[in-house]
């Protein structure tokens, strides 16, 4: 293989959600500088551009990574569909999703380079701002299509879930929620409960704790906050759940506290 161009990589990636798991980040880059960069055939396979032919044994001779560990990651993988996996009674030809995103042509970047260059020398301003709008427009299109798509891919049980968390939250708040705070909310319970391996009890403690203290209700306005850390790295749902439920503070800051059927009973 011709270890010719190179990939893209954007700062971004430190917020990927596997990124705090060094396996998962060697073996993601790994296949990202494995797979290839155009199509081509090989043993009367046609593999395209952003895949590879390879194995578990391949992958963990060229990485150092056992082959169990190999098996998880690329598990994980599929999980959140960054690669997708077709196997034989050979090998596997593993894709990239979302490959262009990694990786460009240098060719087709040059060519694509040069004729911007021209059109700008030779089209007046008004026209460039005119596509810069059309293309925003075409961004937001696509993101609201992508909103509708996104949120399909979750369970109902975590959906319905997230809906109950919810209850616990103003109904002010909830009501200025946008379409993707609500896909976030959501993504956000799936993974506590799928990479973070939180039970719903826990979650539901940790939420319950935050609206009801005296200092934290006013703090807590998002589910997305209890994977975030503080300074001193720390998730918000580990403090959450230290924290100690108090009905008679709860019931002054949080007026439908007695009322809500999500909150324990005072005892």
């Amino acid at each position: 293989m011709e270890l010719a161009g190179w990939i893209k990589l954007h700062r971004k990636f430190i917020n990927w959600e596997w990124y705090r798991k060094s396996e998962m980040v060697h073996l993601f880059l790994h296949l990202l500088l494995k797979s290839n960069h155009e199509t081509c055939k090989w043993q009367g396979e046609i593999i395209k551009r952003g895949q590879l032919i390879t194995g578990r044994k391949s992958l963990s001779i060229e990485t150092g990574l056992s082959e169990r560990v190999i098996r998880t990651c690329l598990e994980r993988l599929k999980s959140t569909n960054e690669i997708a996996i077709i196997t034989t009674n050979k090998n596997s030809i593993i894709t990239i999703c979302n490959y262009d995103s990694y990786q460009f042509d240098v060719n087709k970047n040059d060519q694509q380079n040069d004729q911007q260059n021209d059109q700008q020398s030779t089209s007046n301003r008004p026209a460039i701002d005119q596509q810069s709008t059309t293309n925003k427009n075409d961004k937001n299109d696509k993101n609201d299509k992508n909103d509708k798509k996104n949120i399909n891919k979750y369970t109902d049980e975590i959906k319905n879930f997230t809906a109950e968390l919810s209850k616990l939250f103003p109904v002010e708040l909830i009501s200025k929620l946008k379409p993707t705070d609500k896909i976030n909310w959501i993504d956000t319970v799936d993974k506590l409960i799928r990479i973070d391996n939180y039970s719903k009890e826990e979650i539901k403690k940790a939420v319950i704790n935050a609206v009801s203290d005296e200092f934290w209700h006013k703090q807590f306005l998002s589910l997305v906050k209890l994977r975030k850390k503080d300074k001193d790295e720390v998730t918000y749902i580990s403090k959450f759940l230290q924290l100690k439920n108090k009905p008679e503070i709860a019931k002054k800051v949080n007026p439908g506290y007695m009322a809500n059927p999500m909150y324990p009973k005072a005892k």
